[in-house]
């Protein structure tokens, strides 16, 4: 976690934290399907199309994880390209404890067993 810089009245100045995560998941599943997009091509990675929801990862890959991960892939987020992150079920059971998502979207992932 690292401090976010107040921006605003000192009066209702607050102390904030961002997550910071350094933790990268593996690829995705080969099994993940891929919906052909001909006119979105990637060069970096060579693929035509876009990944729909949900993802899909081996589950053998997921040995060693933590609770908050970014994924190894970058994916279209509007203007620019990000790595999502993935939580894990007591890091999200967490955020929704403290009440502190309420506008958070949680969305499951696929676990295949190869």
């Amino acid at each position: 976690m690292r401090p976010v810089i107040h921006v605003g009245s000192e009066r209702k100045k607050k102390e904030i934290f961002q997550l910071v995560s350094t933790s990268i998941l593996p690829p995705l599943s080969k099994q993940m399907p891929l919906e052909p997009k001909p006119r979105e091509y990637c060069p970096v990675c060579g693929l035509k199309g876009r990944f729909p929801w949900p993802l899909h990862y081996d589950s053998s890959a997921l040995t060693d994880i933590k609770d908050i991960n970014y994924m190894a892939e970058y994916l279209d987020y509007g203007i620019c390209l990000q790595r999502y992150l993935v939580i894990s079920a007591r890091a999200r059971d967490l955020f929704l404890k403290l009440n502190k998502t309420k506008k958070a979207k949680f969305e499951p992932i696929i676990l295949i067993n190869d």
